[in-house]
């Protein structure tokens, strides 16, 4: 089971990421990725740290760097919490091998995100499922 946080470390997370998205607007990538690096380096609790790896791996994917984004998804995938979470970063997955021509392994990450979705039961609407 992974470790989830308290507020207080949510509050904390929310303060050092705040910037992030403006600095990465503003094409200041290299300044966000390294504001994410640092918070790594303090190992924030599990729930918290599949948030960062998944902010991380959303720069490296605007960067072109689809491999380390890549990378960056599979380390935060057994530090989800399940359901959503793990939803969105299966689909995540599967978008990158689409983009790195893999369609075979795009079809994996797809069909392991319908199975989350179906075994979460919140995901898909009522009668979708």
């Amino acid at each position: 089971m992974s470790e989830v946080s308290s507020d207080q470390e949510w509050l904390e997370r929310l303060a050092t990421f705040k910037a992030v998205p403006d600095l990465a607007k503003k094409r200041m990538c290299s300044s966000a990725m390294t504001m994410i690096e640092e918070y790594l380096s303090r190992n924030p609790p599990s729930d918290l740290r599949c948030d960062a790896l998944s902010c991380k791996a959303s720069l490296l994917e605007d960067q072109g760097d689809l491999g380390a984004a890549r990378e960056s998804l599979l380390a935060a995938l057994p530090l989800t919490t399940g359901g959503y979470q793990r939803y969105t970063i299966e689909l995540s997955l599967g978008c990158l091998e689409e983009e790195v021509s893999m369609p075979e392994e795009a079809v994996k990450w797809y069909l392991k995100a319908l199975e989350t979705a179906e075994e979460d039961g919140s995901i898909l609407p009522k009668g979708r499922r």
